[in-house]
This record gives C-alpha cells, sequence and structure tokens, in this order.
C-alpha cells in the first residue's frame, strides 16, 4: 500500500450541503421573505385597463418594490421600449410611476364604447426583475378610481386559475355603456398553451362573442398579453367570473371590473383588481374579517377546485357547488356575510375539498353616503394554510404621493389555546431607519375578535388597526397569521393581501432539493439541482434558487431557465466576481412545497492565505494497491470526520471517515482524472483538488 505525505494548506475553503452544527443555525435564521411566498427576483402581469372619463396627466400605477438587501430593479415593457431602472434600499420601498398608457394594453372608456373582443397583445406586459428576491404591490391610482394587488413571482405561479370579477351593470345604465368584467393573462415563457373556458351568467358571452361552456385556445410568447372583456344583451349583467384558464406553461392572470358597482343595484362604481391565485395554493378553510366603518357586510365569492365540494360558514352547511368553475350558482356561490341583525360580521368559510375565496368592499349608496369615505374594491382570501409568521408591507403612499385618508390592516392571528393573543405577537414600524418594536396586544384597536369555530384545534382571532401615517411596516409571531391591506378617501378604496404564501398544497412533498457541485481551484462553483424525490406523484418540482442577502459578498449566481413547478433538473454555477477578494456565498434552492436546501460557499484568495503547496494532491496509484493513504498536517481538524471525493459533474464518488489524519481512499473506484476532496469539519470545511493519473 502506498503511503502519500503531504501539508495541506487552504486556497479556498468551502462548506457542503452536509452541515456542522453552526450552519444548521443559518437555516433558522433565514428571514422568512425568503420562502415560497410572495417575494422573488421575476414578476410578469398585466393591468386590466381602468376607468378614465378623459386622460389624465394623473392617472398613474405605482408599483412598490421592497427587499432586504440593495438590489438592482428593472421595469419595463418590451413591445414599447420601456425600461427604469431603481435600486431598493434594504428594509425600505421604492416606487415605480407608470402612466395608464404604459401599464395597460390599452386605453378603453366604458362611456364611449364597446367592450373590445379577446386578442393577444404581443410583448405588452409589465416584467419587474431584480437581482435579489424582491415584493412588489401594484396600486392603481386614477382620477376618483382606484385598487391594488399584491403581485405574485414568476416562482409561485400556476397553470390554473378560475377568474373571480364582477359583473357589468348594464341594467342600471344606458346601452351607451359597458363597464365590463375583464381578466388578463400573461405569459412569462414562450410557446405557451392557454386554454379560456367561459363561465359567468347563463346568457352573457364575452365580447368576441364565446358563450358560457364554451373554450378558446391562444398560443402565447414571453410577454404576450391576452385580454378579455364581458358583454351582454340589455338586461343580462355579464361576467367573466367562473371562467377557468388552464395553461401548459405557468401564467399571471390579473382579474377585475372597468368600474363595478357592488352589488350591481349600489351605485357608484370604482374600478377593481385583483392578482389571481393558482388552485395548487387553494385549502380548505378561510377567515374572512370585516371591513371598518361600513353598515352593510361584504360580499364573497367562493368557487371550488373539484366538483361537488360542499360549503360551510362557521360549521353550517351552505350548500354544494357542483361545477369547477363555470356560471353563477352551479360553478360558484355569492353571498353577503351578516349576523342576524344584518351587521358585518367575521366568519370562517370552508369546503370538505380545496376552494377559493374573494372578498368584495360594497359601494357607498347603501350606507346612506354620497360623499364618505370608500368605494368598491376585491382582494383574495389566503387559506389557513397559506399563512405565515413574518410579514412585511407599506402603505400606498409611503413617499409622500397621492395616499389614502384612511389606511387599516386586518390581521388574522393564530391564538394562544384560551383565545388570547400571543404575548410575542409584535408590530413594527419604522423611524429614522430603524425598526421599533410594540406588542400588538398594547396597541390601540379598530375591532377585535375570535373566530367561533376552531381549525384543527387551533383558535384564531382578528384585529384591525388604523395606522396614523404612510409608511413601512413589518409583523412578526411564533404562531402563524395572515394580514389584509386596504384604505378609503373621497369616492376612493384600494384592497389586497399584505402578504402571502403559495405552497403546493395538491401535493405532499416533504423531500429538499439535492444539489451536486464541483468546486474548481479559483473558488467557481458549477452544479446541478434535482428536486426530489424520484416519485413525481409525491414531487412538486423546483420553485427558485437564489443568493441569500446581505449574506453572500463577491459572488456572481448564473443558472440556465426553468419552468418552476415543471422542472425538477437545473444547472447552476457561481463564480468569483473578483479574484483577489474574499467571497461568501448562502445558496438557497427551494421546492414548490417550500423544502429548503442551503450550501455555504467561502473563499480566500491566494494573497490572503499560506502561498506554501498550493498544487493539487497528485496521485499515481500502484495498479496492485486497492487502496492508499492520503495524510493531512492540519492541526484544526478534528478526528472522526466527513470527506467526499467528488467528481467534475458533482457526483459525490466516496463518502468517508478522516481518523489519525489520515484519508483512506478506495482508488479502484477512481478512473483517471479530475476529482475534489472535500472535508467537513466543525471548526472548518476544507477543499482541495485530487488528480489520479496512471
Amino acid at each position: 500500500m502506498k503511503r502519500f505525505i503531504l501539508s495541506l494548506f487552504i486556497m479556498a475553503t468551502f462548506a457542503t450541503n452536509l452541515f456542522s452544527e453552526e450552519d444548521s443555525q443559518i437555516l433558522k435564521d433565514l428571514p422568512k421573505l425568503l420562502g415560497i411566498n410572495n417575494a422573488g427576483k421575476e414578476f410578469w402581469f398585466s393591468i386590466p385597463p381602468c376607468y378614465e372619463e378623459n386622460t389624465n396627466p394623473d392617472s398613474f400605477v405605482k408599483i412598490f418594490v421592497t427587499s432586504l438587501a440593495n438590489t438592482k430593479v428593472t421595469l419595463e415593457v418590451p413591445s414599447i421600449g420601456y425600461v427604469q431602472n431603481k435600486t431598493t434600499i434594504a428594509d425600505d420601498v421604492i416606487e415605480f410611476n407608470i402612466g395608464s398608457e404604459v401599464a395597460q394594453c390599452f386605453i378603453y372608456k366604458g362611456s364611449e364604447q364597446s367592450p373590445v373582443p379577446e386578442k393577444v397583445y404581443e410583448k405588452r406586459a409589465v416584467h419587474v426583475y431584480s437581482n435579489d428576491p424582491i415584493v412588489v404591490y401594484v396600486v392603481v391610482r386614477y382620477q376618483a378610481t382606484s385598487d391594488g394587488f399584491l403581485a405574485i413571482p414568476v416562482a409561485s405561479l400556476g397553470t390554473e386559475y378560475i377568474v373571480s370579477s364582477y359583473p357589468d351593470m348594464v341594467v342600471m345604465y344606458s346601452s351607451s355603456k359597458a363597464f365590463p368584467s375583464i381578466t388578463t393573462i400573461t405569459a412569462p415563457f414562450d410557446n405557451t398553451r392557454v386554454n379560456f373556458t367561459l363561465g359567468g351568467a347563463i346568457a352573457g358571452q364575452t365580447a368576441g362573442g364565446m358563450k358560457p361552456g364554451e373554450t378558446k385556445e391562444f398560443i402565447m410568447q414571453s410577454g404576450d398579453v391576452l385580454v378579455f372583456m364581458s358583454k351582454g344583451p340589455i338586461g343580462i349583467e355579464p361576467d367573466l367570473s367562473g371562467s377557468k384558464v388552464i395553461s401548459d406553461k405557468p401564467i399571471a392572470v390579473v382579474s377585475g371590473n372597468h368600474c363595478a358597482n357592488i352589488p350591481t343595484t349600489n351605485r357608484w362604481c370604482d374600478y377593481i383588481c385583483e392578482m389571481e391565485i393558482p388552485t395548487y395554493t387553494w385549502g380548505k378553510n378561510y377567515h374572512v374579517a370585516r371591513t371598518i366603518n361600513r353598515k352593510f357586510s361584504q360580499i364573497v365569492r367562493l368557487y371550488a377546485k373539484e366538483a361537488n365540494t360542499k360549503i360551510f360558514r362557521d360549521g353550517k352547511n351552505l350548500g354544494v357547488i357542483k361545477k369547477s368553475g363555470g356560471v353563477l350558482g352551479e360553478g360558484f356561490f355569492e353571498m353577503r356575510i351578516n349576523n342576524v341583525n344584518g351587521i358585518p360580521r367575521d366568519a370562517l368559510f370552508s369546503g370538505d375539498k380545496p376552494i377559493g375565496i374573494t372578498f368584495y368592499n360594497p359601494g357607498i349608496e347603501e350606507d346612506n353616503s354620497t360623499n364618505g369615505n370608500s368605494d368598491p374594491f376585491q382582494m383574495v382570501i389566503t387559506p389557513v394554510d397559506q399563512y405565515q409568521n413574518d410579514v412585511v408591507f407599506c402603505t400606498p403612499a409611503v413617499k409622500g404621493g397621492v395616499g389614502f385618508s384612511e389606511n387599516y390592516i386586518n390581521i388574522i392571528y393564530e391564538a394562544m389555546s384560551d383565545g388570547s393573543m400571543p404575548n410575542e405577537l409584535e408590530f413594527g414600524s419604522f423611524f429614522n431607519g430603524k425598526i421599533v418594536w410594540k406588542k400588538l396586544k398594547d396597541l390601540p384597536s379598530e375591532h377585535h375578535n375570535t373566530f367561533f369555530v376552531d381549525v384543527d384545534s387551533a383558535k384564531y382571532g382578528v384585529v384591525t388597526l388604523k395606522l396614523e401615517k404612510d409608511g413601512v411596516y413589518k409583523l412578526k409571531s411564533p404562531k402563524r397569521l395572515a394580514c389584509y391591506s386596504y384604505g378609503y378617501d373621497y369616492c376612493d378604496s384600494y384592497g389586497y393581501p399584505t402578504s402571502s404564501a403559495y405552497k403546493d398544497l395538491m401535493v405532499k412533498d416533504s423531500v429538499k432539493p439535492q444539489p451536486s457541485y464541483y468546486i474548481d481551484a479559483n473558488g467557481d462553483v458549477s452544479g446541478e439541482v434535482v428536486d426530489m424525490p424520484e416519485d413525481e406523484k409525491y414531487r412538486a418540482n423546483l420553485a427558485d434558487l437564489f443568493l441569500i442577502p446581505e449574506k453572500s459578498i463577491n459572488y456572481k449566481l448564473e443558472y440556465d431557465k426553468f419552468i418552476p413547478g415543471t422542472d425538477r433538473k437545473v444547472k447552476w454555477n457561481l463564480k468569483v466576481i473578483d479574484k483577489s477578494k474574499k467571497a461568501n456565498a448562502l445558496l438557497l434552492f427551494n421546492d414548490r412545497c417550500g423544502n429548503d436546501t442551503v450550501l455555504v460557499f467561502n473563499y480566500t484568495p491566494t494573497g490572503l492565505s499560506d502561498t506554501k503547496n498550493q498544487h493539487p494532491i497528485s496521485i499515481i496509484p500502484n495498479p496492485a494497491d486497492k487502496f492508499i493513504e492520503i495524510s493531512i498536517d492540519e492541526t484544526s481538524i478534528e478526528e472522526g470526520i466527513d470527506y467526499s471525493i467528488i467528481d467534475v459533474s458533482g457526483k459525490i464518488i466516496i463518502n468517508g471517515k478522516y481518523e489519525n489524519k489520515t484519508f483512506k481512499i478506495d482508488v479502484s473506484n477512481l478512473a483517471i482524472g479530475e476529482y475534489m476532496l472535500l472535508i467537513n469539519s466543525k471548526s472548518k470545511s476544507i477543499s482541495k483538488k485530487l488528480l489520479i493519473s496512471r
């Protein structure tokens, strides 16, 4: 047996996915903003055309962006060559202001023209992307009309949606006015096949003549937008709600109404819009909280992922939704949430199968107010299974723009066993660049209530805060919570989920993605990540991979383009940007069920370490020997630690134990070529190139 003695000095140090105890703490300390939620590096969407009496220079769309890091953000609309670049400030908000002619595929004036037939608008979507994960809020703020939505990143988009909009109230207005139900469908990927099946009202139709139950197919390219508008004869309230959208690649869907009366007999219409959540994220339990300062209750629309789904309110059976998508009464339900005296209330809605719920704030005429604050808005409701522990959000005028005189947040929280609010549930606001935390239970509230029915033996409560000033805020809790932002002004309003998770609730995947990699002598890393398990019935597939902000310095991540939720393998590489400086990388991989794997890499350039013995370990084994021993003169390496030998593809060839400062290697398994020896210690992790020749 041959024995090789060398003194190993470390030029670059790395940690593998076999963590030391210290490294495992990283997973616990990762910001919750970096999970399977509304944070991402890429967003595609399109704004449904908003009501404008006249084209007004004060009509704009505000796109708010917040991040944990200082990162470059680009907003573009490809077909018109529109581009803006800005850089975020960590834990703060930046904004993009874009006019209606940029944000929308076209300008539509319902008081002057008929609904526009369905059509694909090439490369007309709004595209927002960044180097690090960001959160994006969209607020449409036109003259005397507004609404907004929380944008969903590409990593969380789906291939099945059921539209929730609101009908055109042509019954109330003359035939010369059309305020249609609208849906925009955006394709992030080329050659996307989209099928649209109309739901809505039995006698309604689309502007292009589609009837309920009919399906049309479209082929879309990246950045294309498909726009549908409802249309119907006099006496019919046409609607796109209940329409089903199915695609072969992830798409973004935003639905609303050009100017909706809610309900249709209640005057003083307002623009409404919301980004639909894909059906793979739907759950069985939803808390719906009342809005503040309204005499009459909100309206909800309930949809079913599967046919013949039973619906319950506070445990009482409301009926069965017969179809997944379709017309009102069969494909979805609509109802108000009042107590026996007709007063607004909070409620828990449930289904025996996955359901989706959209919330509608009514107009103010029914409150006998012609000049009060509030107006219609719509917002999607988050299922209990998607609740989170940490939330970051901002108000729509955080940077001094045109805001709303009243801003509120409804906080749904998991309570203690006795129904009380957790003592550790805290509300944070930024002041002079620092966050000030206060216990939520110590803050004055507009409304506080406990839900009547438990969910999985857990009690839940709701508290409503009035935000006295525009700003950036945070919430954190040891237990789960959900939040909804909404606000009022004179004949104006907005509402959307403050934050949400988008885990795949249809797949029981508990296995982390499995990365493999090869590290060269210059600190650059090339690898592949494969989502597990092998059985696709129990695999959610990859969602995203990214460097964790503020923990990664002087490394650049590149990877092949892939389709989230569809692809399970992605090739990636890390490159040291400046070889003369130290580099650190925390690289996170996650799948659509929220299973995470983190790799830690550290690089030290030659000039910052001992320059002796920087050459690779070169071995010429004796053909008669099956094993060789390599001894390492490295006093800081503990006994009994792990080591691995990895080939150039990143595949682990040998795993073993380092004992008596010796590596005993079975060379019969090693072909001639280049390998990497990785040593995993509690105090450090090191690597060295290994060359086998004959």
